[in-house]
């Protein structure tokens, strides 16, 4: 879930405009899944033990070997859960491994369609965690990334967090999955490639061992409407984008932070944070905030338009 995947590189709004989203129905409401066989039904073969993701038509395993569940398979007798899928009988289930690597099993998708460079995506999926251990501990949430080739092109891959493949692009992790009955997760992000391929993957937690069930996943294009708007002479720094505790805030030398107030608000216009920008040069702490895509605003009492600039906290 990302505006623009640059690692620790500033990412500047100039006064040519600025993002403005505005999303007033269910994201998902207008659109297709870009994902195929996304309640994990259809199978070549049934599994009959652990690590068959590959069974389940249009998935492949991209780190170590994810569990699929399907047919008279019964996944429970490795990790303890009192519910079954979450839509029909498939779903699939997926672990760190609790090495000082923190490396962490990964599923993998090719979409039905590429897509669309610059274009807002909402990924919804259903998880859950087994309701005893030994791998129920709760080591982070479940996270997407993108790929414009075969992530396994080079041959499989163990003992590393998808983050680490050649050519992955990080778009979001949901919160941390604490809940041992299904609940649903989401989040928006901006594809800032064409991407034609997916990986779901568990939050890399050193030492931590969890087991995350995982079903009905869908990947929709945002009903949401883009605009540019046009701004005074202006202009913003957020960094790091994504950011994980810390976000640098960084304006331009000619603006004036007198009875300067910015904010903090969700995609659905909700305020999180308010505070008074006392330099043009500040640090915020944003560890509270679940992962998502936010909006950095701010502005006085004297005139100033607003200036706004998106980022992501994963």
């Amino acid at each position: 879930m990302t505006v623009r995947n640059i690692g620790d590189k500033s990412l500047w709004l100039r006064p040519l405009g600025l993002l403005i989203v505005w999303m007033a129905l269910p994201l998902h409401a207008l659109s297709q899944n870009f994902l195929p066989n996304a309640d994990f039904e259809i199978y070549s073969q049934c599994p009959d033990n652990l690590g068959q993701a590959d069974r389940c038509i249009s998935w492949f395993n991209v780190v170590h070997s994810v569990d699929y569940v399907n047919c008279t398979f019964d996944i429970t007798i490795f990790y303890a859960s009192n519910t079954g899928a979450h839509t029909g009988n498939g779903y699939m289930t997926l672990a760190t491994y609790g090495n000082p690597p923190g490396s962490a099993e990964a599923l993998g998708c090719q979409l039905l369609s590429p897509l669309q460079i610059g274009n807002f995506y909402e990924f919804i999926i259903h998880t859950k965690r087994p309701i005893s251990a030994p791998a129920n501990a709760i080591c982070g949430g479940m996270c997407l990334y993108g790929f414009t080739s075969n992530p396994i092109a080079l041959g499989s891959h163990f003992d590393v967090c998808t983050s680490n493949l050649a050519g992955a692009t990080f778009l979001g992790c949901t919160p941390n999955v604490t809940d041992t009955s299904w609940q649903t997760m989401s989040f928006v992000f901006n594809a800032t490639d064409a991407f034609t391929y997916i990986v779901i993957s568990p939050e890399c937690a050193p030492l931590c061992y969890q087991a995350t069930f995982i079903d009905s996943v869908s990947i929709h294009s945002t009903p949401s409407t883009a605009i540019f708007q046009p701004q005074q002479d202006v202009s913003i720094m957020l960094y790091p984008n994504p950011a994980k505790d810390i976000l640098n805030v960084q304006l331009a030398n000619n603006i004036k932070t007198e009875e300067l107030t910015y904010f903090i608000s969700d995609l659905y216009g909700r305020q999180v944070f308010e505070g008074l920008v006392d330099n043009t040069s500040s640090r915020i702490n944003i560890s509270s905030l679940a992962a998502g895509m936010y909006v950095y605003s701010y502005g006085n009492k004297v005139g100033l338009k607003p200036g706004k600039i998106m980022f992501t906290k994963f």
